[in-house]
């Protein structure tokens, strides 16, 4: 996290990623998605990017989690970590 309270990707949607969706997304980059990196998420997928930075609404990645369903869904307190993190512009660092 930034001095400003802002989330960035090394501090809390790596970790969380890592957690949560590398089993399909990471070596296996199902989809053509690899979220073992910040460049893998920001490069998006196959069909193209899962995430607008400063847009989460938008955001596919934020879209298809707030729908529910997914095989790897995120708890509504780690869907809202991911909204701050994209709404914020997405920082790495």
């Amino acid at each position: 996290m930034r001095p400003d309270g802002t989330l960035t990707f090394d501090t809390y949607v790596g970790p969380l990623v890592a957690v949560k969706c590398t089993a399909c997304h990471g070596d296996l980059a199902s989809g053509g998605l690899n979220m073992l990196t910040y460049a893998g998420i920001v490069n998006g997928s196959l069909n193209g990017l899962v995430i607008i930075l400063g847009d989460s609404q938008n955001s596919v990645l934020f879209q298809l989690q707030r729908a529910g369903g997914h095989f790897a869904s995120l708890t509504p307190e780690e869907l809202e970590i991911i909204k701050q993190w994209i709404d914020a512009g997405a920082p790495k660092k």
